[in-house]
């Protein structure tokens, strides 16, 4: 009788930071999360010190792990604002993934629309920061780029009804 034996291509190493960054994912979201929304004005206030010390126990443990701090690039693609479109697509420029579904979400306007929505909450995030340091040049700028998002958005949305309109006259 054949034996199979399964190989893995990543080692026991590679595994174990995986999931010490798996680990780390919903502790630093929710404590981002919360941040945010206390901005806004609801969020939890109360719940902030244990969700930071959660955040900390969890990267103490990577620490001891792995003889290091995570990666600030694991932190910067934790918190990211990403799009269904951006997920998916880096998968297809490794073949994981059949370029023609690719082609199918990107034929119509949602990846678009979707890109400039993230672009409006990335500008808002701007200010929301630029406030809270007094940095005018920067809220400024943001203020700049939430217009700009703003304009596309409102394209988009004219092109889309136009496109439908022509579609109903049919």
């Amino acid at each position: 009788m054949t034996r199979l034996r399964i190989v893995s291509e990543n080692s026991k190493e590679d595994m174990a930071r995986k999931r010490a960054e798996e680990a780390l994912t919903l502790p630093l979201l929710e404590l981002a999360a919360n941040i945010i929304r206390i901005v806004r004005g609801a969020g939890s206030p109360e719940r902030l010190l244990s969700q930071m010390q959660q955040v900390m126990k969890v990267a103490s443990e990577f620490r001891e792990l792995h003889d290091a701090s995570p990666p600030s690039w694991t932190i910067q693609n934790i918190l990211a604002l990403t799009s269904p479109y951006e997920k998916i697509s880096q998968p297809v420029k490794t073949g994981d993934i059949a370029k023609a579904a690719l082609e199918g979400w990107e034929s119509d306007s949602t990846n678009a629309e979707e890109d400039v929505v993230r672009d409006i909450c990335r500008a808002a995030l701007q200010i929301s920061a630029s406030i809270l340091l007094r940095q005018n040049t920067q809220e400024r700028t943001a203020e700049h780029s939430l217009h700009f998002a703003a304009r596309q958005l409102e394209d988009i949305k004219k092109k889309r009804r136009r496109q439908l309109n022509r579609h109903r006259r049919k």
